[in-house]
C-alpha cells in the first residue's frame, strides 16, 4: 500500500497542531549541580496563564510637537 501524502494532510485538523498541548523545554544552568544528561527538562503542558500588564506612554519632543512612545510595563 502507497503512502499518500495528501490523504495524510487531509486527515490532520488544524495541521497537527492542538490548541491545548504544550511541549515546555527548560534549560537548567550548571551550577545547580545536576549533570549533563539532567541539565534540559521536558514536560507537556496543557494550558497556560500570562500575566497582564500595562504599558505607559511617554511624550517625546520630535520636530517642534509632542508624539507618544511605549514607555515602562507594568504588572498589577
Amino acid at each position: 500500500m502507497a503512502f499518500n501524502v495528501q490523504q495524510f494532510r487531509a486527515s490532520l485538523v488544524n495541521d497537527g497542531a492542538r490548541a491545548s498541548l504544550f511541549e515546555v523545554t527548560m534549560n537548567l544552568p550548571p551550577a545547580a549541580g545536576f549533570t549533563a544528561i539532567d541539565q534540559e527538562v521536558r514536560f507537556k503542558a496543557r494550558a497556560t496563564s500570562l500575566p497582564g500588564d500595562s504599558i505607559s506612554s511617554i511624550s517625546v519632543p520630535y520636530f517642534g510637537r509632542e508624539i507618544k512612545v511605549a514607555g515602562t510595563r507594568t504588572f498589577p
